[in-house]
């Protein structure tokens, strides 16, 4: 008996000291803090940055009078506000006994006194969290960052840094950046600095042959276009063989058969995903950090040729991609980027406009392009019509098959003028448009809920309430995906859709000799930029889509280094313009944007000057909506499990879309809380 008490007294200390363990390996949490992360108030009011907040953890219990505050110096005197209107970024971080550290990037919002009226400039491109491995290229804080507002313009020039970024040693260092415009408004970005050890990187690239691998996803255009790119990237190294291969039909399946080659050591040396499948790569230690490659004096981006430099890419798509792990180191770089843009019957519009139910430019809001429903419906049968008498005189058998009388009458029983082709991207989009929030993390960097709010219930009944006017890709039946295979054969007359896949809705073409419109298309195509919510402006807003590139932690020193050329060969220059006009997506550097032939490209025109037309049009097209609407995309926070969490909602938003029972919304939001909450584990 006293053996057995012995070993329980034993089993009970292990326990307790595993319990302790477990313990000490918890970071510290706040409370106190907004869901917004935003405070505001006036200028010239008490404040105090601290209020309210306070800090714990399961050992050390209450934290709170070791919580730091850094990004507000010399901008608050005696317990007041000083430091003027504008928006301010700052953190807040606390340290526990155990060495854990948990940071919060917060914003303060200083309305301006009673009587002005003004607003604080933007900065762009200087994300709060970023790394600095030694041995680059000289760190300059001010590189990609810039600054302008409404009055002023301009106000790159003004950027000032308010710290000292210390780059000489491995540690950690915190800054701002911070511009005032002329009428006195600031906005800053408190800046953390995370400086690494060097990395070893070979200076010299070896002669002998190579043999490297991406796995990707992709269709046959954007493959055959990769596999052109790595002929050209040959060229200019002719002992290294880049194999393009597409592993999966998607990149979900793509995403499952990295994380298994991770546990068998079969990794490619680079792979094509999204930035939530990117966070999962990470948990298996599958990615190797392109930071070092990027920013390495001899194989990194220039930093003399501005069109070749890391700055030159898009800010938002830096900021993506330095989202994966807490201190903004990068684990991808951005490839064939997209957003949503809406595309509508020409046609039909101008024959509305000409009959004066439409106005002379095609709306900019869901409810002034929901109001043009009723006029749709009562045009669309005779133009069913029409067509079907023009393609079943001159078109193929195979465009006469789609205007029989059974489809014509099914696409008439049918008929919603305005369709939205992901589900996915609808519900997140239109919550954020309705001022709703969709998900975030918390201090673990583990996924978090939001989407179970009023906005969100209030959006769904918008949309539920207009179903008979704009509709989702199932009305037409399951072997329906994209609303794209409706409108190409005018049996609706709006879409909204990836740049990406804006081709696909290139009207039918009628290519018969004796046609009076021989090698005309169907119907002419309009594209504009996202629709906006007209009660919430401010909201306006449309999501940042595409994937990215990642080196993983496959294959030799010298393997490495010549993936990471060949990923700076994809993103170059030269790559991203031939491949915005010849694919359609958005070209990831700023001075692709002002290129000659890309300028001629967006208006319309091909090289030699010739009217573009179909798929090409489309894409040119496309492109310039989406230039339009370039400052308001967003991403969300990518965290392990997000993409169940998408699907999740893209569930639900079809399910109120195509139900007649109004109780479907709280039923579709919970069913989307229980399957996105399962695989969170919080």
């Amino acid at each position: 008996m006293k053996k057995i008490a012995s070993l329980l007294i034993a089993l009970t200390m292990v326990v307790m000291l595993t319990a302790c363990a477990t313990v000490r390996a918890t970071a510290p949490t706040f409370s106190g803090i907004p869901a917004n992360k935003t405070f505001t108030i006036t200028d010239g009011d008490a404040f105090d940055p601290l209020d309210g907040i306070t800090a714990s953890d399961a050992k050390d219990k209450n934290l709170t009078a070791s919580i730091t505050v850094s990004g507000l110096e010399g901008k608050i005197e005696a317990g007041i506000w000083i430091g003027g209107p504008g928006n301010y970024s700052y953190q807040i971080s606390v340290k526990n006994s155990s060495d854990l550290t948990t940071t919060e990037n917060l914003t303060l919002v200083v309305e301006p006194k009673e009587g002005v009226v003004a607003t604080p400039p933007t900065i762009e491109g200087a994300y709060p969290n970023q790394v600095y491995y030694i041995g680059s290229n000289p760190y300059q804080p001010l590189d990609g960052v810039i600054a302008h507002d409404e009055i002023d313009g301009d106000l790159t020039a003004e950027l000032k840094v308010v710290g000292t970024p210390y780059t000489a040693r491995p540690g950690v260092s915190n800054f701002r950046i911070e511009v005032k415009n002329s009428n006195n408004f600031t906005t800053s970005v408190s800046v953390t600095l995370t400086v690494k050890s060097k990395v070893d990187i070979p200076e010299t690239l070896t002669s002998d042959p190579i043999t490297i691998s991406l796995w990707h996803s992709n269709g046959d255009s954007i493959e055959a276009e990769l596999k052109a790119y790595a002929l050209s990237f040959q060229e200019k190294y002719p002992n290294v063989t880049v194999e393009v291969i597409k592993k999966e039909q998607s990149y979900s399946v793509l995403k499952d058969t990295v994380v298994k080659a991770a546990g068998t050591g079969t990794l490619p040396n680079l792979v094509q995903s999204y930035p939530d499948h990117v966070m999962e790569y990470l948990t298996y230690n599958a990615l190797t950090s392109v930071s070092p490659y990027y920013a390495h004096p001899t194989w990194g981006y220039s930093t003399t040729v501005e069109k070749e430099s890391f700055a030159d890419i898009i800010a938002s798509y830096r900021t993506e991609n330095s989202q994966y792990t807490q201190d903004g180191d990068f684990y991808a770089l951005p490839f064939n980027k997209s957003t949503e843009v809406l595309a509508y019957n020409k046609t039909v519009y101008d024959r509305l406009v000409a009959a004066g139910k439409a106005p002379a430019q095609f709306p900019s809001t869901w409810q002034d392009i929901i109001a043009l429903a009723p006029a749709y419906k009562e045009v669309a049968a005779a133009y069913f019509a029409e067509n079907a008498a023009y393609v079943n005189q001159w078109g193929s058998a195979a465009q006469k098959a789609l205007f029989t009388p059974d489809n014509l009458a099914l696409m008439n029983q049918k008929f919603v003028p305005i369709s939205y082709d992901s589900t996915d991207n609808a519900f997140i989009t239109l919550v954020k448009q309705w001022g709703g929030e969709y998900t975030g993390i918390n201090e673990n960097r583990g996924g978090v809920i939001k989407f179970d709010n009023p906005e969100t219930r209030a959006m769904l009944q918008y949309f539920y309430n207009n179903r008979t006017s704009i509709t989702v890709p199932g009305n037409w039946g399951d072997s329906y995906n994209y609303a794209s295979d409706i409108f190409k054969n005018g049996f609706t007359f709006v879409t909204i859709g990836s740049t990406g896949g804006i081709r696909y809705n290139a009207p039918i073409k009628i290519s018969n000799d004796a046609a009076p419109n021989k090698g005309k298309f169907l119907f002419e195509v309009g594209v504009a930029p996202m629709p906006y919510n007209e009660d919430m402006p401010e909201n306006w807003t449309a999501i940042q889509q595409g994937t990215n590139i990642s080196l993983t932690s496959s294959g030799t020193a010298q393997q490495k280094l010549a993936s990471w050329l060949f990923l700076k060969h994809l993103t170059s220059y030269e790559v991203q313009l031939q491949f915005s006009m010849k694919i359609g997506y958005s070209p990831i550097r700023t001075s692709v944007y002002s290129d000659p032939a890309f300028l001629q490209f967006t208006s319309g025109k091909d090289k030699d000057g010739k009217q573009l037309e179909g798929a090409d049009y489309l894409m040119s097209q496309s492109i310039n909506a989406a230039s339009i609407q370039k400052n308001v995309q967003f991403f969300d926070q990518a965290f392990v499990g997000s993409s169940t969490a998408r699907t999740a909602v893209g569930v639900a938003f079809n399910q109120v879309m195509l139900a007649t029972d109004p109780n479907i919304i709280n039923i579709a939001i919970q069913q989307a809380v229980d399957k996105a909450k399962g695989v969170l584990n919080n």
